[in-house]
């Protein structure tokens, strides 16, 4: 924006960068005189410097330096060689750093793999080892039952069911250690026909319930081993200790265990809706029978384990197949005596559920210190085993061995050496899949569910679970039915423990031995170099004699002509050449030409800086894009070579790179395009940039001539346009004027070649171009309108109804602008509160609450707080609420969110309403109200915070109701403003004054308008939008009432209570941390809107200028009619000067102090300062100025002021 071609500091720029080059750092262009009387001078100085000392002495000055470089380069290829050999270096020691790290690195990736291989295959082969181990000794118990069973059978006639086997404790515990079991028990086939024999039996033999309850009081070590888990499992829990809680848990003390025992059920049974119940349906029963270790609670003996869901189908495969099944999973620690029993009512348990319930605390206690994400259970399976009638021939399964063994069992005993972080993943095609992981010497239970690290998907080692027969009866275990198997993977824990820094040691190793080398080179290029040095001195003395005989231009054109007898030698040295830029380095001739016929058009937006000044960045971009994107495809239709853009400024060129006979005709079609363009893009950009961007207008500047162009390379090579033409195009636009084409006398004459002559329009004067002197130029007039000088005929124009239209369109804009910045805000408010609904998951009663809240507002738009005063409303601080999360600009789908069509059609109408409700005048009207508007939204917008970090801005960043209450204080915070200060109000003793207690009268009548519009029928489902609860009602209008009166800034009252604010909120001494917040936050909000009312005073000078004009001729209107007592152009300079320095500057100050709205408050307060310069330069002058402006456009011919002026803006009656 700050380009040196616009305005008439361009030719002040050249002034002082012409002696350098052609075109100065900025891209201005200077003449051709400019040029010489660089190249002179230079030469003069280059001349004058020459000094030849006596005695040969060294020479000094640009020349001398010049040919010691040509000598240190004479030799190309020397330097070439050097370059060569260092990039050989560079890249060998790169190649071989890189291959000893990889190598290392592949050797560490060897050795896991290694390990990996050996480490699974051990797991692999112990997940089979133990399951035969398992079987082997299951047979070895089941033989010693038929060996029984067959001895009673010759010896007393004793048949199956009515087998029991003697000291079973003693011969069962042998077999749960060896086969590292939880439970086994022996369930006898029943027939139905045998049912009843079979009851009166169990309650005869139930005496092996109390042998083997005495076996566990006087052995507890004796089924210590039977879990497995002492060996290995470290801290997972003390089997012996649940042993001694369950034998002695219910009367402690006492040696009479064998009486603890409750009998057990006289007739086979089940459990139904959680009652034990006899069972009526069809055999064959297999009632639980012998079975250890022996429980003091619930007796679960007699119950029929044939109605167990997951057993049911293990039984039935186990007596079609008759091999070993391993049935499906359950969860020991929610099990009933190491079995998956049905839950029965409390009423009939007693100690249910304690051994295995306090194992898994046990072991997800001791296990949560190394793995915090470790789940809680034990999974389990039974082993079913069947007992035959005979051991060979046509034998029958008579009876079940239900054995209870844990799945960690398969491991804890093989484990592998150090294994550290591998997952075992066993699954069946059942649908069930739980995981363990294997860490040191533990094997760690994770969830039911495959938690494998995905990422080593590639490395699985799968092993099925396959037991062809065992010892003695040969009996294989089923591999039909929910065959188990485990998937082992390793992990990153464990792939980690292999790599360490070893290769970056050997890479950094090889590395240093490169770089030595390298010094090494380096030194021997320093002694050469040293030479070179001497070889040069040698030569400035040769050229100083040759530069005291010529000068240095004549000097430099004698060593590059290679036909010169005197330096044919000297140019024929191979040690020496031509000195190359490094653009140029190929030796490759420029890609330059001659255009003789061409036409120019520099462009520029007018009013761009100071506009660009109150913007958000990002807005400045979009006009520029949206601007220059439309010029681009104009350029294209019309064949315009558009060649750069520098800031807000546009170079295109007709004539090249292709001849154009009619450029200029071209040029002056695509400037009027380009014009036309501006008006209507600069129109419909104003509903989303903001006020004041149709105001935005575009000077364009023409001239024709021959140009020189190419291709000037560097490091960002870019065609480029140089010569006269360019200059004096750049002069035409820079003392044009905005919205007009101004073109020079030479391409006036083309246009009048080609028949265009009725589009041209002599300027009336002439302009003073810097290096031209007087130009006749001309304005571009396609139209062929009346001329604009004439004063009468511009009088008409603007009292016209086209005037009137235009206003209307302007206001209809400020609308549509509004609207779409209400809409957005507002979409926050709601899905904010949509999000906290749906976390909350209310039920239907708070939903019915949140619903009847949204009809209560009857009471408090009647009487909102007393029937007290807005003024009387203000508070301290507000109390905010803490909003945790993303920032309301981050919220994800907001474009995808539509408000309801009535909320949109009447915050449409709520804002004519409001645009209404402002009266015409100069400064305070709906105009000024957009413009605070935009500047709240900016600030707002330029709140610096750290995502989700609610305390650092206060809240501001997190709640989108506070953001939405400022803006929207800011656009009705003058509503009814009648263009006079409440001073005046008072003074006269108006109706209104009286009402308001004579304080903040505006601010207080706006207030209450605003809210009566708001609140009115009309404007329900707008007002319910907004606040969906009393509370937020409340909360909103507390928010506006301190921003609307936060305005009053003459009120000494709220003066002085506003700084005693600020020193507690910025002395965290005198507050708590919470008070502290909403304190600050309460000030932050009010700052704001102060800020933004006053934003002139920190924007561009040329916006300030321009406020402040209005604010001038509404308060010098107000005195010409009578309603003030001082002449406003007495004391506005000092005026103005006071508010600077006692409100404007400390104002942005405090802006630095809240230390959340990061580089704006250094950039309003540098636009303060600056503004406050120039007023005090310029500001008598322009007050000088405001007053003959106001005489010449407000004043009749009588010298009598105009009457107040009316609501022109307001629109219809049907709007208002």
């Amino acid at each position: 924006s700050s380009l040196t071609k616009s305005k008439e500091s361009s030719s002040m720029s050249e002034d002082s960068n012409s002696s350098s080059n052609n075109n100065d750092v900025n891209g201005d262009y200077v003449s051709d005189d400019d040029v010489s009387k660089s190249d002179n001078s230079s030469e003069a100085a280059s001349a004058d410097g020459l000094t030849i000392p006596s005695g040969g002495g060294s020479t000094t000055g640009t020349g001398d330096r010049r040919e010691s470089t040509t000598i240190r380069r004479r030799d190309p290829q020397l330097r070439m060689i050097r370059v060569i050999v260092f990039m050989v270096l560079f890249v060998a020691g790169v190649i071989v750093c890189a291959f000893v790290f990889y190598s290392a690195r592949s050797a560490q990736t060897a050795e896991f793999d290694l390990r990996w291989t050996d480490q699974s295959e051990h797991i692999g082969d112990a997940f089979i080892s133990e399951a035969a181990s398992k079987m082997s000794n299951v047979d070895a118990f089941a033989i010693t039952v038929q060996s029984h069973a067959l001895l009673n059978r010759g010896q007393i006639g004793a048949t199956w069911p009515l087998v029991s086997l003697p000291e079973f404790s003693y011969r069962a515990s042998s077999i749960l250690t060896n086969a590292r079991a939880e439970t086994l028990a022996m369930i006898p086939r029943v027939e139905t026909n045998e049912k009843r024999m079979w009851e009166d039996y169990s309650v005869d033999h139930q005496g092996w319930r109390e042998e083997g309850f005495a076996f566990q009081e006087r052995f507890p070590d004796a089924l210590q081993g039977s879990t497995g888990h002492g060996e290995h499992g470290g801290e997972q829990h003390d089997h012996r200790q649940l042993i001694e809680e369950m034998t002695h848990g219910m009367a402690s003390g006492t040696n009479e265990s064998s009486s603890q025992l409750r009998s057990i059920a006289e007739v086979i049974w089940n459990v139904h809706d959680g009652k034990p119940v006899r069972e009526t349906g069809y055999g064959p029963y297999f009632p639980l029978w012998q079975h250890v270790p022996v429980h003091p609670g619930f007796p679960w003996v007699n119950y029929n384990m044939a109605d167990v869901d997951i057993d049911i189908e293990a039984i039935q495969v186990v007596l079609n197949s008759e091999n070993a099944v391993l049935g499906k999973y359950f969860d020991l620690s929610k099990a009933s005596h190491g079995h998956d029993f049905p839950q029965v009512d409390e009423q009939y348990q007693e100690n249910e559920n304690l051994q295995y319930r306090r194992m898994a605390e046990m072991e997800h206690d001791a296990s949560m210190d190394h793995n915090p994400n470790m789940s809680y259970g034990i999974p389990a399976a039974s082993l079913w085993y069947p007992i035959f009638d005979e051991f060979d021939g046509n034998r029958t399964v008579v009876a079940l061995l239900d054995v209870t063994v844990r799945f960690d069992s398969f491991f804890l005993h093989s484990l592998p050496p150090n294994a550290n972080g591998i997952y075992c993943v066993v699954s069946n095609p059942c649908g069930q899949v739980f995981t363990f992981k294997i860490e040191n010497e533990m094997v760690e239970f994770l969830g039911f569910d495959d938690l494998h690290e995905v990422e080593y998907e590639d490395y699985v080692l799968t092993q099925e679970m396959e037991v062809e027969g065992s010892t003695f009866t040969g009996i294989p275990l089923n591999d039909d039915y929910c065959r188990w198997k485990v998937d082992v993977y390793p992990s990153y824990q464990m792939e980690i423990a292999f790599y360490d820094n070893t290769p970056a040691i050997y890479a950094g190793a090889m590395a240093a031995i490169f770089i030595f080398t390298g010094l090494l080179l380096l030194l021997y290029d320093y002694l050469v170099e040293r030479r070179q040095r001497y070889l040069a001195d040698t030569a400035n003395k040769t050229n100083a004699i040759v530069s005291s005989l010529f000068p240095d231009v004549v000097r430099d054109r004698l060593f590059e002509n290679k036909n010169h007898s005197n330096v044919k030698k000297f140019m024929n040295d191979p040690s020496l050449g031509v000195d190359q830029t490094e653009g140029v380095r190929s030796g490759s001739a420029p890609i330059a030409d001659l255009f003789p016929d061409c036409t120019v058009m520099f462009g520029d937006i007018a009013g761009f800086t100071a506009w660009s000044s109150a913007r958000e960045p990002s807005q400045v971009f979009i006009l520029l894009e949206t601007v220059y994107g439309a010029f681009d495809k104009i350029a294209k239709r019309h064949g315009v070579f558009k060649v750069e853009t520098i800031g807000d400024c546009y170079l295109a060129v007709t004539g090249l790179p292709d001849p154009q006979a009619d450029h200029a005709i071209r040029m002056v079609k695509f400037s009027m395009a380009c014009i036309d363009q501006v008006k209507e893009l600069t129109k419909e950009l104003e509903v989303s940039l903001g006020p004041d961007t149709a105001d935005i207008s575009f000077r364009i500047g023409l001239h024709s001539g021959p140009v020189t162009a190419g291709v000037l390379r560097g490091e960002k090579s870019r065609f480029q346009l140089f010569g006269d033409t360019v200059n004096t195009a750049a002069r035409m636009e820079s003392l044009g004027k905005a919205g007009m084409i101004q073109v020079s006398q030479e391409t006036a004459m083309l246009i009048q070649d080609g028949g265009k002559g009725q589009w041209l329009r002599k300027r009336q004067d002439k302009v003073q171009a810097k290096g031209k002197g007087q130009l006749e130029t001309y304005w571009i007039n396609p139209s062929n309108r009346l001329d604009p000088g004439s004063k009468r005929q511009s009088m008409r124009r603007l009292h016209s109804s086209t005037t009137s239209e235009a206003e209307n369109a302007q206001r209809q804009r400020l609308i549509n602008w509004n609207v779409d910045l209400f809409s957005s805000l507002l979409k926050k408010v709601v899905m904010q509160r949509q999000k906290r609904a749906f976390k909350r998951r209310s039920s239907k009663h708070d939903l019915m609450q949140d619903d009847s809240s949204r009809h209560s507002f009857a009471g408090l738009i009647d009487d909102p707080v007393d029937n007290t005063l807005p003024r009387d409303e203000v508070t301290e601080a507000i109390k905010l609420h803490k909003v945790v999360g993303a920032r309301i600009d981050q919220m994800e789908d907001l474009d995808s969110f539509e408000l309801d069509p009535e909320v949109t059609e009447q915050l449409t109408e709520f804002i004519k309403a409001v645009s209404c409700l402002y009266h015409d005048n100069h400064f305070h009207n709906f105009e000024h109200a957009c413009n605070v508007t935009m500047a709240a939204r900016k600030f707002l917008c330029r709140v610096v915070s750290p995502d989700s970090h609610h305390a650092y801005t206060y809240g501001i960043t997190n709640d989108p109701m506070i953001q939405f209450a400022i803006v929207f204080s800011a656009l009705i915070h003058d509503l009814d403003h009648t263009g006079v200060s409440n001073f005046q109000l008072i003074k006269e003793g108006a109706r209104i004054a009286a009402l308001y207690d004579n304080k903040s009268v505006a601010e207080q009548n706006s207030v209450d308008l605003a809210w009566q519009l708001l609140t009115s029928p009309e404007y329900s489902d707008l007002l319910h939008a907004i606040c969906a609860t009393d509370d937020d009602y409340r909360r909103f209008r507390q928010l506006v009432v301190n921003a609307v009166l936060a305005t009053d800034i003459f009120d000494k009252e709220l003066v002085e209570f506003r700084n005693n604010r600020w020193k507690r909120a910025f002395h965290p001494d005198h507050a708590s941390e919470h008070d502290d917040l909403d304190l600050k936050a309460t000030i932050v909000l009010e700052h704001i809107i102060q800020t933004s009312d006053v934003g002139h005073t920190m924007q561009h000078w040329h916006m300030y200028q321009k406020w402040n004009q209005r604010l001038f001729f509404e308060m010098y209107e107000a005195y010409l009619n009578g309603r003030g007592d001082k002449d406003p152009s007495l004391g506005w300079y000092k005026g103005e000067m006071w508010f600077f320095d006692n409100y404007v500057i400390p104002l942005g100050k405090k802006l630095k102090e809240c230390k959340v709205f990061g580089v704006a408050s250094d950039e309003c307060l540098n636009y303060a300062l600056q503004n406050r310069k120039e007023w005090e330069e310029k500001g008598e002058a322009i007050v000088e100025d405001l007053v003959q402006k106001y005489k010449s456009q407000y004043q009749t011919e009588d010298d009598q002021p105009m009457s107040s002026r009316t609501r022109s803006s307001k629109g219809s009656e049907e709007d208002v």
